[in-house]
């Protein structure tokens, strides 16, 4: 028998069945299911054994994988920590949100992110940094209750980001989930893999011709410690985990040894594993291409919450379930530092998803076949294809880069020194130059690139002459390579040789006139080396460019004090502070110029602020020190400055006060052990002119006491 049903009835019954399903859907998994994600910075894909077991195993994250799904073609859209993690967090590519670079940038406020999105639904959101590049005051931080980027702090001219071990940062996100009474979300951010490879023991013997293989395996150890927590507690099977990493590293392939330069699939090809809760979908593989913004909306999908319009990625869940018959779209890439950072060309491209063809636009352009050479050694495009996919990117670029939230913001002082030195700071000058040769590709340019590596490699290792000639060559070929000219200068400086060092400095700015960070290293230099007037004049010079950079009026305030003008000083000091209220410098800086005109309250009020923030900061502990000493606390004195020693052995005033204090009190052989162990750190050789004048008297002191002792 035929029922006839009314077309409306029909329409009003679906829509109701329709609704109830969603709505029952997103009741039980928005109330239910926590979600974990993990980040290993600098993972590359057949890093992994389930992607390939020929270099190490990682049994951990494979029984994730078998739990899961094991997404084999997934791609970061930029080889760089802060851009491709702001990309997973947020759902966007790097030109709508608008990071470009490790530094310079600080996420737009305007931008949802993840943990904001998630924190709307009620969950508890914590997230456990490992380094530096993902401090909070990047931005981040956005919808996180707790945020613990607690890593500590280093010496701003290391070479290396400071970073905490993994086995730290799985103990804090261990302790955060056993407080957890309300579901949560939780990102745990892993730096080991990165550069320098030091992994601990028994990865460092067991991988000692592949520390940084070495280092994944202790990765995936400690990811196991979480895992069995969960399991332990109950909350494995109602968790959403997703293992991830926000970038690869070169280890050599196309001659690039470590990432943010190119953007060849050893360094975008990272691994994405998501473990459904109560294991659906277990053991799926999917061969699908897909990008790290995909992330953000299969979150919201599993979970039945409503994807944000703005979000650009897809969810994955369609791929999962082999619903989509093809995924036709583009996959956007970028590596802007080495154009950001010298001015060399821009790389952008787009991968055709369903050719599997990557188009890299660089003035010597590239097209891969990645389904027959997917470690793209053959170069297989044409005028034709070039200008093809030349013509698509430059549609997806302005479509991308119309909706920029322009996260273009200021820095803190103590992040752009600790990130200028290995040039990942951008020069926040737009360069005039728009059509780029041959010349300025990075194929052509890469020889540069690892000769700045290798004599940056030997500074770290003390070898400065031989650093010196490797570093000068590379200023010879590109005399805009301003990070080189930076640390041949500061070179100089370290070898004593103060009037090279400007001379350098000078040289770079005749090529480099506008350049903010020459200008204001420049600056910064001067006024250390008590030559106030001119860095007042270079200074202003930058400020005429960026106004809000607190490690500019930091240098003002130094530059002033220096000059005599007291007001100046602590207006500019102030300033800085006002931009930055945890920099540990300037507090250090005020506590100094207050000791210096005996302000004893204020000084300790300083300092003290100082080594709150960085108990290792050693212009601090100096200072402090010399507090002691004018309160007749010699003692303790003498302790600030030991510590000091243990911390850099170069810094120049420990030794000098100890000598003093050890002279004045006629302990001349414990001077004499501390002038002994100068010349053993081979410290007077780097003393400044001005330096070894004052050291000479103090030794002239000692030798004197000592012959009058005996």
């Amino acid at each position: 028998m035929i029922f006839k049903v009314k077309k409306s009835h029909i329409f009003l019954f679906f829509v109701i069945f329709v609704l109830s399903l969603v709505s029952f859907s997103c009741k039980k998994k928005a109330e239910n299911f926590n979600v974990l994600l993990i980040s290993v910075d600098t993972l590359r894909a057949d890093r992994v054994s389930l992607y390939d077991n020929s270099h190490v195993k990682t049994p951990n994250i494979d029984k994730l994988g078998k739990d899961g799904v094991v997404f084999k073609h997934a791609f970061s859209a930029v080889p760089v920590t802060l851009p491709s993690h702001t990309g997973i967090m947020t759902g966007l590519y790097p030109p709508s949100h608008g990071v470009r670079d490790n530094s310079g940038y600080i996420v737009n406020k305007n931008i949802l992110t993840l943990a904001e999105y998630l924190k709307k639904y009620d969950f508890d959101t914590g997230a456990f940094i490992g380094a530096f590049p993902l401090d909070s005051r990047f931005g981040l931080n956005q919808g996180f209750d707790v945020y613990d980027d607690k890593y500590g702090s280093k010496n701003p001219n290391d070479l290396f980001f400071v970073e905490r071990r993994a086995d730290k940062v799985i103990n804090l996100s261990i302790n955060w989930l056993k407080k957890r009474k309300n579901k949560w979300f939780e990102w745990i951010h892993l730096f080991d893999p990165h550069q320098p490879y030091n992994p601990p023991e028994p990865y460092k013997t067991e991988y000692k011709n592949d520390l940084y293989s070495g280092e994944v395996a202790y990765v995936d150890s400690q990811i196991k410690r979480l895992i069995d927590y969960l399991k332990k507690s109950g909350q494995y099977d109602k968790t959403l985990i997703i293992i991830t990493a926000d970038h690869g590293e070169g280890l050599g392939e196309h001659g690039e040894k470590t990432h943010a330069y190119f953007a060849y699939n050893s360094t975008l090809h990272v691994p994405l594993i998501i473990k459904f809760p109560e294991s659906n979908y277990k053991s799926k593989v999917v061969e699908d291409y897909v990008s790290l913004v995909d992330i953000f909306p299969t979150v919201c999908d599993e979970l039945g919450l409503k994807i944000p319009a703005e979000v650009e990625g897809i969810s994955l869940i369609d791929l999962i379930k082999a619903k989509r018959e093809s995924n036709k779209r583009y996959l956007y890439f970028e590596s802007l530092p080495p154009y950001l950072n010298r001015g060399w060309a821009p790389l952008t491209g787009i991968i055709d998803v369903e050719k599997k063809l990557k188009y890299i636009d660089q003035p010597i352009p590239e097209l891969y076949d990645l389904s027959k050479d997917f470690n793209e050694t053959k170069n297989i495009g044409d005028r034709k294809t070039f200008y093809k996919y030349k013509n698509k990117l430059e549609k997806i670029r302005n479509i991308l880069e119309k909706k920029s939230q322009k996260s273009y913001k200021k820095v803190s002082s103590s992040e752009m020194r600790k990130l200028r030195s290995l040039g990942y700071l951008s020069s926040k000058v737009k360069y005039k130059k728009s059509k780029f040769t041959k010349k300025d590709d990075l194929k052509v340019l890469i020889g540069l690139q690892n000769k700045m590596l290798e004599g940056l490699g030997l500074y770290a290792k003390g070898y400065y002459g031989e650093s010196l000639k490797i570093l000068s060559d590379v200023v010879k070929e590109r005399k805009d390579f301003v990070l080189v000219w930076n640390k041949i200068a500061n070179i100089l400086k370290d070898m004593g040789k103060i009037e090279l060092a400007m001379i350098t400095y000078e040289r770079a700015l005749e090529y480099n006139k506008n350049n903010y960070n020459l200008l204001l290293n420049y600056g910064a230099f001067l006024a250390e080396n008590n030559l106030p007037d001119r860095a007042i004049e270079i200074l202003n010079r930058a400020k005429k460019i960026i106004d809000y950079d607190p490690e500019l009026w930091n240098s003002l305030g130094v530059a002033y004090w220096k000059s005599g003008e007291v007001k100046k000083a602590i207006n500019c000091f102030e300033k800085a502070l006002s931009l930055d209220r945890d920099d540990a410098i300037v507090y250090g800086n005020l506590g100094a110029m207050y000791l210096s005109f005996l302000i004893y309250d204020k000084a300790e009020e300083n300092l003290k602020k100082a080594l709150e923030i960085d108990p290792n900061l050693v212009s601090a502990l100096n200072s402090y020190g010399a507090l002691l000493k004018k309160k007749g606390k010699i003692k303790d004195a003498i302790k600030y400055w030991e510590k000091i020693l243990n911390i850099d052995k170069n810094y120049y005033m420990a030794y000098y006060n100890l000598m003093a204090v050890y002279i004045d009190s006629g302990e001349y052989k414990k001077a004499l052990e501390i002038y002994n162990l100068a010349k053993k750190n081979n410290l007077l050789m780097r003393l400044t002119p001005a330096q070894k004048t004052d050291f000479a008297k103090i030794y002239n002191d000692l030798k004197e006491s000592l012959g009058e002792n005996k």
